[in-house]
């Protein structure tokens, strides 16, 4: 922004002086959108906002005219600024267009820029125009953007992103990609709801060429929906059409994939969902046709453990940790990915223990304490990982009160 202001300034001096060497070094087209694509790339309440006072300079400005970048730019910002709930803004922040204000001001300038740019245009230009896609897959983005923040007013917003995937569909030299499906289909699963997580899936099922973004997006839909049985049976499907079909059609299920099913049952209500997250991190250990857990599956499984209420929990989370270590130690002690550590694995052992359900056994308190000493005595022998922290000794502390 310094140097846009700068050039102008230089620019303007030089003209009121006569001339001089800044002559003829001016903003032009691709100035004002680099500055807007800046504003895009921050991302944050005021991105939006300040790419439309850019675009309003452009519009009045006799020398220079915007090009379809110069929206799509501006659309691409908007829809970063509605990433950003609205009660984190104080009142006297008039300034920001954030959550779904930004959503709609994007479409407003979609609607623009479709008959100033796309009705209009010859079926040669269509042709050409693949970058013609990207401010259709922004608005779209904005929309589901917005939904993460609306609790009353998700499925509206959920409504209108799927609305603008159909409008590229009905027009002529207009097709939607993956992107645009995928951002549709965010928009669904961040609404939350059996019918949202429904909606989301006839996308994907509407797709010629689905992702495994595409994939995981449904599954983590379900998931919100509290319907893991559903996530299941659809990673199912898509492991055996990935036996038979040929590309591109087939989506090979990865361990991302396999983890968006272990979350659904971790967080599910059904009885025996903690029994099947374990059955299939246990298939994902031993069954070739699948793929390996990573440190995030055993994690996922343990946090699980720590908080649901079975009497044997102690006993199976300290043996999730077991196999944890003894295939991804290399990885926990470089501690490379934020919370994927070995020690937020072994406090999820010792909340095992120290929560032991009140009806559970003498047998399975006894082996609670063990299990909880154990672990705790390892944390403090084992150089390449970090010690045992507050939450560590807290879980101890715990165990001997309860």
């Amino acid at each position: 922004e310094e140097i846009f202001d700068s050039m102008q300034s230089f620019h303007t001096n030089s003209m009121e002086s006569g001339g001089g060497p800044y002559q003829h070094v001016k903003p032009d087209s691709r100035t004002y959108n680099t500055l807007m694509n800046a504003y895009a790339i921050k991302g944050g309440p005021e991105a939006g906002a300040k790419a439309l006072e850019v675009l309003s300079r452009i519009q009045n400005s006799s020398d220079v005219k915007p090009n379809p970048i110069t929206y799509s730019t501006a659309i691409k910002a908007l829809a970063k600024s509605a990433s950003v709930d609205p009660s984190s803004q104080s009142d006297s922040n008039s300034d920001v267009l954030v959550g779904e204000c930004a959503a709609y001001r994007a479409l407003n300038l979609l609607k623009f820029f479709e008959s100033r740019y796309i009705l209009s245009q010859t079926d040669e230009e269509k042709a050409k125009g693949n970058n013609l896609v990207i401010p259709y897959n922004s608005t779209i983005t904005a929309f589901a953007n917005a939904a993460q923040h609306s609790s009353s007013n998700a499925s509206s917003l959920a409504e209108e992103a799927e609305s603008i995937l159909k409008r590229m569909k009905a027009v002529e030299g207009i097709q939607p990609d993956a992107i645009s499906h995928n951002a549709a289909m965010l928009a669904w699963a961040r609404t939350g709801g059996q019918p949202a997580a429904l909606r989301a899936e006839l996308i994907l099922r509407s797709m010629k060429n689905p992702t495994t973004v595409s994939l995981s997006t449904v599954l983590n839909a379900w998931a919100q929906a509290d319907n893991a049985p559903k996530a299941a049976a659809l990673l199912s499907e898509m492991e055996k059409k990935a036996r038979f079909a040929t590309a591109p059609t087939r989506i090979v299920p990865n361990t991302v994939l396999y983890n968006n099913v272990l979350n659904a049952w971790c967080k599910s209500s059904e009885p025996d969902a903690l029994q099947n997250a374990e059955a299939l991190l246990g298939r994902m250990e031993s069954d070739p046709t699948c793929k390996r857990p990573d440190p995030v599956s055993y994690l996922t499984v343990l946090n699980a453990l720590s908080k649901r209420h079975v009497p044997d929990r102690a006993h199976r989370a300290k043996s999730v940790l077991e196999k944890l270590l003894a295939n991804h130690s290399t990885e926990l002690a470089s501690n490379h990915r934020e919370g994927i550590n070995a020690l937020k694995a072994y406090n999820y052992v010792l909340a095992a223990c120290a929560y032991t359900p009140p009806d559970a056994s003498d047998e399975d308190r006894t082996s609670a304490a063990d299990v909880l000493v154990d672990t705790f005595r390892q944390m403090n022998h084992r150089g390449q990982f970090e010690g045992p922290d507050q939450e560590s000794y807290l879980h101890v502390v715990l165990e001997g009160v309860l």
